[in-house]
């Protein structure tokens, strides 16, 4: 099972899926984050096209 989230960012959405079944403990961590807004404002700094997002670490400006 997964649990998916819906990025919006200025470029558009995308769909995150968590794995629940397989990393129910990482999935649940990223869940605290999520609820408690920890990545609202996040800026993606590196994308690699079907690889990998990477934000955080980074302001704008």
């Amino acid at each position: 099972m997964s649990i998916c989230y819906v990025v919006d960012t200025t470029m558009g959405e995308f769909t995150l899926g968590i794995d629940n079944t397989h990393m129910p403990i990482t999935s649940a961590n990223f869940s605290r984050y999520v609820d408690a807004k920890f990545y609202d404002g996040t800026l993606f700094h590196r994308i690699a096209n079907n690889f990998v997002n990477q934000g955080g670490g980074f302001t704008s400006g």
